[in-house]
């Protein structure tokens, strides 16, 4: 547990740095792109990077779980890193042969070929740091690497805030930003990796027999996820293809600035996620499904209650958030913005649910619930953002913004069914846990509300008013009846002594 609580105390640092620093940046790129700009860059990265997870088949899943679980076994980084040169060719292959088949205009629609390139590097370099960051958690690393990631924040923060002063930001010199700070974490995380002496020749070179070993390990864990993700990889890009088409960039910049501010609270919820997981790995290895359940519980409520209180924040007061981050430029993406809020509450149960899944190696749950749930999501878009069903109803990014909130609800609800039979837990309390943690925060949510109108109509007074009332409430409560959010005293003294 010790060694746990260091490696999360590390990864939520890093993450508490990025979020606070993240706030001093998330409008400036919205400002200074405009929303047309900014809608465009959403577009072309949203593809690029549903396209590099797409081709990863649902292995880097397998390449965490399985070098969690046998870390002396460095032979598996060598295997992956084989197969990421390959998904690097494969997409440089789709761009030539999107553009060669005159493919482009439907797949791209009104975007310029040095923007495509631009993206798709991005999105490359994206998951080879995100490659590194699993390969040094999942090899106990977690604390040394973290702090390469608080210096990319702060030097990040610092870039940005010299580029947008000398206004020399646009879309060409925030692709290469990007770059230079992807590439300082990757070469600083090489290092830290190679603290186990993992660059060395006998990693890279290995038996036919060896790899036909690791091959048929990956397809076994894999090849279930690589169904449901061949499935959410289409319909994703449909969805911003069918937007793009209807509603044109700007739509893309509303949704494209929704997401990044839900993504922003979920940091405090992902910076657990990958630990979790590992966790969930090695415990199903040793058998030792009381600590597995003993995990999911104890921290399942702490993190669900975090997300739905940073999540109602944005929710309560979106058209501020709106004109203080983006300006009034962004005022239009209120709707969308308030409805996204609440996607990083289901992001935090998914993720719950998902690292049970990966870690006891049943991934084949989440492709079959996965499939389900992507039927409905495509319906819900054909009939929210097209003429296609309904042709009274063309809501834009609002009906995206619905539809994406909508599927990840009853994705959870059914999983949560599931892991109460694997997990053994009573289905009851987990219902009740979940809906008296978001039904109660929504409630203080109101008083505020309500309360804060009283006090001051001036737009920043009332925020600061609300925020102050609801913080109150909300803390207050959890600490003098936690029962009523499915927690005991002792678990809240517990996790604040973790």
């Amino acid at each position: 547990m010790s060694s746990l609580k260091n490696r999360f105390s590390s990864k939520l640092g890093s993450k508490l740095v990025s979020f606070f620093l993240g706030f001093i940046t998330i409008g400036i790129v919205p400002r200074a792109l405009g929303v047309d700009q900014y809608g465009n860059l959403n577009f072309l990265l949203n593809f690029f990077n549903k396209t590099t997870k797409f081709l990863t088949f649902g292995t880097l899943s397998a390449y965490y779980t399985k070098l969690s679980a046998k870390q002396n076994e460095k032979k598996i980084i060598g295997f992956y890193s084989y197969y990421i040169i390959l998904l690097i060719a494969l997409v440089l292959m789709i761009i030539i042969g999107i553009k060669q088949f005159g493919f482009k205009s439907i797949i791209w629609p009104d975007q310029q070929m040095k923007f495509v390139y631009a993206a798709a590097l991005f999105s490359i370099l994206s998951l080879i740091s995100n490659i590194t960051r699993q390969t040094s958690d999942a090899l106990g690393l977690t604390v040394k690497n973290e702090f390469i990631f608080i210096i990319q924040s702060f030097l990040g923060v610092a870039i940005m805030l010299t580029l947008y002063y000398f206004k020399i930001l646009d879309l060409e010199s925030y692709f290469i930003y990007n770059y230079f700070l992807f590439i300082f974490v990757i070469f600083g995380g090489f290092i830290v990796i190679n603290k186990k002496k993992v660059f060395q020749i006998s990693t890279f070179v290995f038996p036919s027999k060896k790899i036909k070993i690791f091959l048929k390990e990956f397809y076994d864990y894999s090849h279930p996820i690589f169904f449901h993700g061949l499935i959410l990889f289409f319909i994703t890009i449909f969805d911003r293809i069918l937007l793009q088409k209807y509603y044109g960039s700007v739509a893309q910049g509303y949704y494209g600035f929704a997401l990044k501010l839900s993504s922003i609270i979920f940091l405090f919820s992902s910076s657990f996620g990958p630990l979790l997981l590992r966790e969930f790995s090695i415990n199903y290895k040793n058998k030792n499904h009381e600590e597995n359940e003993r995990l999911f519980k104890r921290f399942l409520p702490l993190f669900l209650y975090i997300s739905t209180f940073l999540s109602l924040i944005v929710y309560f007061n979106s058209e501020e958030i709106c004109v203080i981050v983006g300006g009034n430029e962004y005022i239009g993406a209120s709707k969308v913005v308030s409805i996204m809020a609440l996607y990083p509450i289901l992001q935090t149960y998914a993720q719950f649910n998902g690292s049970i899944f990966m870690g006891l190696e049943r991934t084949s749950i989440i492709r079959n619930i996965g499939f389900f749930t992507s039927l409905i999501g495509l319906v819900l878009m054909l009939a929210l953002v097209t003429p296609i069903i309904i042709e009274q109803v063309q809501i834009g990014a609002v009906g995206l913004a619905l539809k994406m909130v909508t599927v990840a609800m009853i994705s959870i609800n059914i999983q949560i069914v599931v892991i109460s039979k694997i997990l053994n837990i009573s289905l009851f309390k987990l219902i009740f846990q979940e809906i008296s943690i978001i039904l109660g925060l929504f409630i203080f949510g109101y008083i505020a509300k309500y309360s804060s109108i009283f006090f001051s109509e001036v737009q920043w007074l009332r925020l600061f008013i609300w925020s102050i009332i609801f913080i109150f409430l909300s803390v207050a409560s959890i600490l003098k009846f936690p029962q009523i959010f499915g927690m005991a005293k002792s678990d809240v003294k517990k996790v604040i002594s973790f």
